[in-house]
């Protein structure tokens, strides 16, 4: 009578479990039922069994050092004139046109007016007045604008 290969799987299946069981070592088993040895050898494979996080540990009683807060002096800034009368006022300030909202050296225009120019750094705010020679300047330019 032939077997089918399913039912010849099984049978091996059963003989091989039946030998572990009566304590057969698996070389035995292999040589018994006429399978080939083999061998895995993944030295340079990763090991899926090792956990390749690292378990940080917290210490509750370690107290971070605070980090170093260094305050950044104000940017040495020319203001060259201001001009206003259009849609919205503009100041010259380091050869370069500035309306108000714009940023220069971590620096943020919040006002623009004929007497001085308001600036945010960081979380303060500074004023910066303009000279008598700007304010003459601008009414000449002002002026010429008409």
């Amino acid at each position: 009578m032939m077997m089918k290969p399913l039912q010849f799987l099984k049978l091996m299946i059963s003989a091989a479990a039946a030998a572990v069981l009566a304590g057969w070592p698996c070389a035995v088993l292999c040589e018994e039922l006429d399978i080939p040895r083999m061998e895995y050898a993944a030295d340079s494979y990763r090991d899926p069994f090792k956990s390749y996080i690292e378990k940080v540990v917290v210490d509750p009683n370690k107290k971070e050092p605070e980090p170093e807060i260094i305050a950044k002096p104000f940017p040495t800034l020319e203001i060259e004139g201001v001009f206003w009368g259009g849609k919205y006022p503009v100041a010259l300030i380091n050869n370069k046109i500035w309306k108000e909202g714009d940023v220069l050296e971590e620096a943020q225009i919040r006002t623009i007016d004929k007497q001085r120019i308001t600036f945010l750094f960081g979380n303060r705010q500074y004023e910066q007045a303009l000279s008598a020679a700007q304010a003459t300047l601008l009414s000449v330019s002002q002026k010429e604008a008409q």
